[in-house]
């Protein structure tokens, strides 16, 4: 295989328009001079006008004139080299700009066709907004008082979805709280603290569904009552519900917040829309009514204070207010 690519390389270098030209002039002259010298021919023809040259003359000059073809089919083929070079680089410019206009081509396709599908997506996204409806969902009994189930003041409120949108992760927050009127402005004081954490949750409310929820206080209930007292003003017992959802079909959050108010003994829960409530809580409905037009103004509430004070006999007296 490399004799045969080296024959293919001399051929191209040596076999040309230097050869025809020189080589073969020069081969038939020499060998024309070889024949008359050897023959010993002498006769008035035109063979006698060839030079008289030694052999040694006659290689030498040989040799020059394959030099010279060499030299010359060397920069031949150079010439042709760089030429196929750059017709191939020529071709490989035109395929690559081929295949850009081609890549260019199916690009700008692509970016119509999700053109196309984000103009959809949205349609449909607008379309489903539209068609969907605010969860409705109650914290029932909207209306009325409620007893509580024993003697630690434990109650059971339900949660109802009422309308035609499914909901998720509802988280109830549940916060007792001492309604204070003070100078004419309305003080809401929490009891029990703060908490980042849900009292309750509840992971789905299909649509027409209901959950039950249960409050407990009987431990806070002395507290309130202290506060309520110690305040020397006005004062109303009530509870907030903060319920927050989530509607199913878009993600989409909402929040519930309902008030009861709650008895001073904690026996009963009731509701500032009840009716045929006991003469014992009508007084504190007024109240309550107030306290519920600042329920969401962080303005308005306040914690309850701790006083730690000793007794002589070197005891802890804890006081609320």
């Amino acid at each position: 295989m490399p004799l045969r690519m080296r024959w293919r390389h001399y051929k191209a270098i040596l076999v040309g328009p230097a050869m025809l030209i020189l080589g073969v002039p020069y081969a038939l002259l020499a060998f024309a001079a070889l024949l008359r010298d050897e023959l010993q021919l002498s006769t008035k023809h035109l063979i006698d006008i060839l030079p008289v040259l030694s052999l040694a003359t006659w290689a030498a000059i040989g040799f020059a004139v394959l030099l010279i073809i060499a030299l010359e089919g060397s920069f031949r083929v150079h010439c042709e080299d760089h030429a196929s070079a750059d017709a191939a680089n020529l071709d490989v410019s035109k395929r690559a700009e081929e295949i850009r206009r081609t890549l260019s081509s199916e690009l700008d396709q692509s970016k119509g066709e999700l053109e196309k599908e984000r103009s959809l997506k949205e349609r449909a996204e607008q379309e489903l907004k539209r068609r969907l409806i605010e969860p409705i969902v109650h914290l029932e009994p909207e209306g009325g008082m409620v007893s509580c189930t024993d003697a630690k003041c434990n109650f059971v409120l339900t949660l109802v979805n009422t309308g035609l949108e499914d909901v998720e992760r509802l988280r109830v927050f549940i916060t007792y709280f001492v309604a204070q009127r003070i100078s004419g402005s309305v003080v809401l004081k929490r009891v029990g603290g703060i908490s980042s954490e849900p009292s309750i949750v509840v992971p789905e409310l299909r649509s027409k569904q209901s959950e039950l929820i249960h409050l407990s206080f009987s431990e806070l209930l002395p507290i309130m009552t202290e506060v309520g007292t110690n305040g020397g003003v006005p004062y109303v017992f009530g509870v907030k519900i903060h319920t927050k959802l989530r509607r199913d079909a878009d993600g989409k959050d909402f929040d519930l917040v309902r008030c009861y108010g709650i008895s001073l003994g904690g026996e009963a829960l009731y509701s500032p829309t009840g009716a045929n409530l006991p003469e014992s809580l009508k007084a504190s409905i007024i109240q309550l009514d107030d306290a519920i037009k600042h329920i969401n103004s962080a303005d308005h509430w306040s914690s309850v204070v701790t006083e730690i004070a000793s007794t002589p006999g070197g005891g802890i007296v804890r006081k609320y207010r």
